[in-house]
């Protein structure tokens, strides 16, 4: 026992003493070490090493438990690099090699470490890739490095914080820092536990091994607040060529964390500029990517996982923007399935899409189901270039429109050449667009797209005044539609009925009344063909069955029918190639077709018959014309205030011959009976009719066919028309003249309008000639002729003047004439002779002038003729001349009155009504009479007939009358007049009174 407690104080001693040895070598060691001088050489030593500057307090060795050495409040500082310090940093070494004379570490505790690290910016600078040689040579350091530390070597920090920061903007932030770093041989261990500012708790651990040709990563895990990562490995291979690839991981991210990190560190500029705020999660239940480090951009990744309902709020976009569903991302496509989008209103759903890039980036989707907003759309659409130019025609448009079986493929960037298919219904969908006159609105409907073709079904909903219910296709949509075919039942009112008419340009005489439509078919091919079938009920009592086409052609009517209290009647017209089918059986009223059309300009009478006609082109003889027809009391509406009224008429058809047997015709004015025959022949139809009528007026008749030759839709091939009209007419008017009676044939000819007058009364004058009607010209020919005939009533009916003479006269004249109808006055040529005797002329405003102006001289004064009370009176009156393009050129114009002698040469422009003539006046002064009357004693006394000389100019109703001067007047009019009187003649100037000079 006292030998045990004496061992026992033996070994206490012993260590006792060597405790005081090592506390006195650890002091005196200190102390030697915390001399200025050593100090300076370790702080110099450290901070070149570092290429900062190294400051601290102290150096304390200590030997027990361990050895090592602690240094206290170390202040590290690399320029632009990285700054901060600890409150102290214990440095173990192993005991092994530390007694061999070798310095090799165990472990290094770093007590309340806080760094700083800051991240350089450099403008215009890319960031550089190492070569295989620098990243080989910095890992042969860190390898170096390590193994000169010693083997299983570990780091340990306690209560650290490491912060990351850009220029004065902190980025990141890491505070509690419990971490323990293990460097076994070729392996290096990581362990870390702290608190990140914005996050929350962060773990992380995970492995490392590494040698001359590769390092790895492996069983890395950690969290940062509610994001994690799990089984993450990866791989740098240190050979050529160098390849970085991560082989698996698995992540959960809290993406409303990693915003309000990107927005507080100044990160991502694009989600910082554009998105407002993000919320939800993704898993990524496998990921990886890599590929050679010198080509980042061809690294290749891929991924599987889900989004969490993610709520992303962004300028791009104007609501909040909602996704959840599954994704992969494979190295040449990103695929989803079952994902729901929603935006706004409109929402997409169970979406199962892939965009493949092996094809050019092309997206096929598979499925999908879709609620769409229209008004929001709408609101949206300058958004989307395609969904603009969908819409660039639209003023507004709202309702509910459902999506399903949705199903798309095509290039990515080009939605035109997307083909798209899908179905769906739409509820309450209003559209207003500028194509349209008012908007559409759709109760409901069902539809479906494919192949370039909307399809409707059972669409109820209304347009103007008009309510439907429609099924049928659309051709090319949503782009140019090429084509619609529709079945429609409904009712329409005036306003849907003009629109129509106005947009498929349907002939405004053909307007309808409302009316209701019950199993309709309408069909439209670009750019002009339209096709209709249906049958109608109007809302005046008739019912309607069309069956009709509307093309280049023309209207094609297959079948139509129409029934009510006064018709029932079947008639069609078809044009095909070089033939015209027409046919028309039962009774018809005018009535009813009044009760039809908004424009009631028909008669009340009927068409009874059963008729039909197949008119071949080009093969007129080989036409087909079997039947009968007949009517009574009907008015076809040619022109508003022309139409033609038919009292009664009746005809028969047999094989290429038509027999009109009687018709009774009224047009305006003009009113006859017509009989004959229409034959169809090699050369086309040709025409033998005759025609009795009390008054014909030609003005009215070209009124209405010009009118109707300007109604034509465009060309058409001519048939030719030819033969002959006989008239027999008690009066016929044209242009202001009225004849009667007439009776000639008008020659119809392939060109022309040949009218050969045989008996033409005008104004009492016998006017035999013809008429010649060319497209656009009329030439005329008549002889005029009179034998002692009454002037005054003549002259009433062809002078446009305010004139009145009387007499008996002769009249020989020749007229031609050839231009537009309107002006043939311009164009008259021809001869004019007549001789009037034993007359007065009571009224005549331009010899009332002239006697005006003379009367003021001394020679007339008292002299002149009055024409208020009896008139001039004159033994007779000669007018010689020619017309030339309207004008008539006066050869002679001679009046013998019996106070005063005449003679005029000159024009008068007959179109014009204006007049330019000199005119020779003598006065029957008592030796004037003598000179002319009693010749020999008129030689007696000299011989002379004295004469004043008159100038005429300007309207014929108002002139302008100057006296001349002798000398200004021609010879050619002075020998005329002597040889006309057979006297001497001299022109003298008479004295004008001081006022009129």
């Amino acid at each position: 026992m006292i030998v045990r407690k004496k061992t026992l104080f033996i070994v206490g001693a012993a260590a006792g003493a060597l405790i005081a040895i090592l506390t006195s070598a650890s002091m005196l060691a200190s102390l030697y070490l915390n001399r200025p001088v050593m100090k300076e050489r370790v702080r110099s030593a450290l901070s070149r090493e570092i290429g900062g500057t190294v400051n601290f307090e102290r150096l304390t060795v200590s030997l027990l438990p361990l050895p090592h050495v602690t240094v206290s409040n170390l202040d590290v500082v690399v320029p632009e690099t990285a700054a901060g310090g600890s409150t102290a940093i214990a440095v173990f070494p192993q005991l092994l090699p530390l007694m061999q004379g070798r310095v090799l570490l165990s472990k290094i505790e770093l007590i309340e470490p806080d760094i700083t690290v800051y991240l350089q910016d450099k403008p215009g600078e890319e960031t550089s890739i190492p070569s295989l040689p620098e990243l080989q040579t910095q890992i042969n350091k860190a390898r170096a490095a390590l193994e000169m530390i010693g083997p299983g070597f570990v780091v340990r920090v306690v209560r650290g914080r490491l912060a990351l920061s850009r220029q004065v903007q902190n980025i990141f932030t890491l505070k509690e820092i419990d971490a323990r770093i293990a460097a076994p041989r070729s392996v290096v261990e990581v362990r870390v536990h702290a608190i990140a500012d914005a996050w929350g708790a962060l773990s992380l651990k995970g492995r490392l091994t590494y040698s001359d040709d590769r390092a790895e990563l492996s069983e890395v895990s950690g969290t940062l607040g509610r994001s994690s990562f799990s089984g993450l490995s990866a791989r740098l291979t240190l050979v050529r060529p160098m390849d970085f690839q991560v082989l698996s991981g698995k992540a959960d991210l809290s993406l409303d964390e990693l915003y309000a990190w990107l927005l507080a560190s100044g990160e991502g500029e694009f989600v910082r500029k554009h998105v407002q705020s993000i919320k939800g999660s993704v898993t990524l239940s496998s990921f990886g990517f890599g590929g050679p480090v010198s080509r980042v951009s061809d690294w290749q990744m891929t991924a599987s996982g889900s989004a969490d309902d993610v709520i992303m709020r962004t300028s791009l976009l104007p609501a909040p923007l909602t996704v959840t569903g599954g994704f992969t991302v494979s190295r040449d496509a990103i695929e989803v399935m079952g994902l729901s989008v929603s935006l706004g209103r409109s929402r997409v759903s169970r979406l199962s899409a892939r965009i493949d890039g092996k094809k050019n980036d092309r997206l096929v989707v598979r499925s999908g189901e879709a609620t769409l907003a229209l008004d929001q759309l709408f609101e949206w659409r300058s958004l989307s270039a395609p969904l603009g130019s969908l819409l660039k025609d639209v003023r507004k448009l709202s309702g509910i429109a459902r999506l399903s079986q949705v199903s798309l493929s095509g290039p990515l960037e080009k939605p035109a050449l997307w083909n798209m298919a899908f179905s769906g219904d739409a509820k309450n969908v209003v559209v207003d667009s500028s194509l349209l006159p008012g908007p559409i609105s759709i109760a409901r409907g069902t539809f479906r797209r494919e192949r370039s073709q909307l399809s409707i079904a059972d669409v109820r909903g209304t347009f103007l005044d008009a309510s439907l219910t429609m099924s049928g296709t659309f051709k090319g949509f949503p782009g140019t539609i090429t084509g619609v075919n529709l079945s429609i039942d409904g009712n329409f009112g005036p306003g849907g009925i003009q629109w129509a008419f106005d947009t498929f340009a349907l002939p405004e005489e053909l307007l309808v009344n409302p009316f209701s439509l019950s199993e309709a078919r309408i069909a439209w091919q670009q750019p002009n063909s339209i096709s209709f079938s249906g049958t109608a009920a109007l809302s005046t009592g008739p019912v309607v069955f069309v069956d009709l086409a509307n093309n280049a052609k023309g209207i094609s009517i297959h079948s139509a029918s129409i029934t009510d209290q006064e018709s029932n009647a079947n008639f069609a017209y078809d044009q095909r190639d070089n033939a015209l089918t027409l046919s028309f059986a039962g009774n018809l009223a005018q009535n009813t077709l009044n009760r039809i059309l908004v424009k009631q300009t028909l008669g009340k009478g009927n068409i009874t018959g059963d008729v039909r006609a197949t008119l071949l082109t080009g093969r007129h003889e080989d036409s087909l014309l079997q039947g009968s027809l007949s009517g009574n009391d009907i008015i076809i509406p040619l022109l508003s205030n022309r139409p033609l009224k038919i009292d009664r008429f009746s005809l028969h058809a047999d094989g290429n011959l038509v027999t009109l047997d009687s018709a009774i015709v009224a047009m305006g004015n003009s009113q006859g009976l017509v009989t004959g025959t229409t034959r169809a022949s090699t050369d086309g139809f040709i025409i033998g009719l005759t025609a009795a009528a009390d008054f014909l007026d030609l003005n009215e008749i070209q009124e209405v066919l010009s009118s109707l030759s300007k109604k034509e839709n465009g060309p058409a091939e001519k048939t030719t028309v030819t033969g002959t009209i006989k008239v027999q007419a008690a009066g016929l008017r044209y242009g202001e003249y009225t004849f009667s009676p007439v009776s000639g044939t008008v020659a119809i000819e392939p060109s022309r309008v040949v009218v050969t007058i045989a008996e033409a009364g005008l104004c009492g004058l016998s006017s035999p000639g013809a008429l010649i009607f060319t497209p656009g010209e009329v030439q005329l020919n008549l002889r005029p002729t009179a034998l002692a005939q009454e002037l005054s009533t003549v002259y009433a009916c062809v002078s446009r003047e305010n004139t009145s003479m009387s007499g008996t006269f002769d009249l020989v004249a020749f007229l031609n004439a050839r231009g537009k109808a309107g002006e043939l006055l311009r164009a008259l040529d021809g001869t004019v002779e007549l001789r009037a005797k034993d007359g007065t002329i009571r009224k005549y405003p331009l010899l009332a002038k002239i006697f005006s102006i003379l009367s003021v001289t001394e020679i007339f004064r008292g002299k002149l003729p009055d024409f208020g009370r009896k008139g001039f009176a004159y033994s007779t009156m000669t007018v010689k001349g020619n017309l030339k393009q309207g004008k008539f050129v006066i050869d002679q114009v001679f009046i013998d009155g019996s106070s005063i002698t005449l003679l005029a040469e000159g024009e008068v422009d007959l179109a014009e009504g204006t007049a330019d003539l000199v005119v020779l006046v003598a006065p029957f002064s008592t030796v004037n009479w003598v000179i002319r009357h009693i010749p020999l004693l008129g030689k007696v006394m000299g011989g002379t007939l004295i004469s004043i000389p008159v100038k005429v100019s300007g309207k014929l109703d108002d002139p302008d009358v100057v006296i001349l001067d002798p000398s200004a007047v021609g010879s050619r009019i002075v020998e005329l007049f002597k040889n006309i009187l057979q006297l001497p003649v001299e022109i003298i100037s008479p004295i004008l009174p001081e006022k009129y000079k």
